[in-house]
């Protein structure tokens, strides 16, 4: 008896099956998550880190808030009670958004026990270092800057003067760090230039290893600046970078979806 091959029929099928899947892929993928959780506050489920798609409505009790930053860098507040969803009409940004997003996500996660404690120090008044261009010499992470005359490095205790060596490439200085300032400004007689490696010893400390790193010219946001930053091992300086940045839209109340 003469039988028919299904197999033409099921290749067809698998092929409007894969075709199906990749359009709703694709779709998926079109409508991003547009924000990620920066900080949060009461009782809400979102974590540090999580990712908000823009069309899916959040709810807030009150006493309750969220600072989010979205896919074109702009920083967000949201404060409770509110129903609704965040459509802020962001259009400042129109490249590069999920990866910003995504970058941003891992740096809150991996930095959100730090983010926490830092939070809890600011909120005393004890802020060490809030200026993210400021190098701590306690870190141990990269130095991102934007122009070598900017460059600074911190230190948190400053009862007494000590010693700074600075050493690269078989050449070494000593500054003096006066008693009582925290801040040093680099010294203009050990030039810096992108990628080059330098090691520190303050007074009888160890030493660190700093590697300084330019930030590009063309980063249209400072999210976008503490994106390049977490790349490029400077952690530390970017999320004091967007702890202390203003807040670019706040929203608040009972709102219907897609309005504020």
């Amino acid at each position: 008896m003469k039988t028919t091959s299904r197999r033409p029929a099921l290749s067809v099928a698998m092929r409007f099956i894969a075709l199906l899947f990749g359009a709703l892929f694709v779709a998926q993928t079109a409508t991003a998550s547009d924000y990620v959780v920066m900080e949060s506050e009461g009782d809400v489920t979102y974590q540090i880190g999580d990712i908000v798609e823009n069309a899916v409505p959040i709810s807030l009790p009150e006493d309750a808030s969220l600072t989010l930053v979205s896919s074109g860098g702009e920083k967000i507040r949201v404060e409770g009670p509110f129903i609704g969803t965040l459509d802020v009409n962001d259009d400042s940004v129109d490249t590069g958004s999920d990866e910003l997003v995504r970058s941003l996500a891992q740096l809150f996660r991996t930095q959100a026990e730090w983010a926490a404690t830092r939070k809890l120090v600011r909120s005393f008044g004890g802020e060490p270092n809030a200026d993210p261009w400021i190098f701590d010499i306690e870190w141990t992470s990269a130095y991102c800057y934007r122009n070598p005359g900017e460059i600074a490095l911190w230190r948190k205790q400053a009862p007494q003067g000590g010693t700074l060596e600075i050493a690269v490439s078989g050449d070494s200085i000593k500054v003096k760090w006066p008693k009582g300032d925290n801040r040093l400004d680099w010294p203009t007689d050990m030039p810096v230039f992108d990628g080059e490696e330098f090691d520190l010893r303050y007074g009888d400390t160890e030493r660190r290893a700093i590697e300084f790193r330019k930030l590009p010219a063309d980063l249209p946001t400072r999210a976008h600046m503490a994106s390049w930053m977490a790349d490029n091992a400077c952690d530390d300086q970017a999320v004091l970078l967007m702890l202390n940045a203003e807040i670019d839209w706040m929203l608040s109340g009972l709102v219907k979806s897609g309005e504020f």
